[in-house]
């Protein structure tokens, strides 16, 4: 009985992980790497970009996150078409990205040619239609 117990358990927390580990695969997929990585992979691959700026604090920012950036039409037009990419506006790279794009609120996202020129940005939170829109907006800008 104390064996079955434990397997009830194991069974239950497998389960939870891959909930999770399925959760993060279908949204929209972050290019993780530095922001020149980012812009050489753009320029490599003629894909234009765009960047949430973001801030640990923001709560549009985390339910942009959470309600958004995992819904499956928003996450299936933004891998086919984009190369997305988070920075936290306040750590690393991101104050310099905040003042040179001059991202005065939080979240802006921020939209790119595949050269890395600056096509237009949005700020606020986006509903999952919305932020499609958007997208399509400046996908082909130059």
């Amino acid at each position: 009985m104390k064996n079955l117990s434990k397997l009830s358990i194991a069974v239950f927390l497998i389960t939870l992980l891959w909930k999770d580990v399925c959760a993060q695969e279908a949204g929209v997929q972050f290019f993780k790497g530095t922001w020149d990585e980012l812009v050489a992979k753009a320029k490599s691959e003629k894909k234009p970009f765009f960047v949430d700026v973001y801030a640990v604090w923001c709560g549009p920012c985390k339910w942009m996150s959470k309600n958004t950036f995992t819904n499956p039409q928003v996450s299936e037009y933004a891998n086919k078409n984009f190369i997305a990419y988070k920075i936290d506006g306040e750590k690393g790279e991101g104050p310099k990205i905040v003042q040179q794009y001059k991202v005065e609120a939080y979240p802006t996202i921020l939209f790119f040619s595949p050269e890395g020129q600056l096509v237009g940005s949005q700020v606020g939170a986006q509903e999952p239609e919305s932020f499609i829109a958007t997208m399509k907006k400046f996908k082909d800008k130059r």
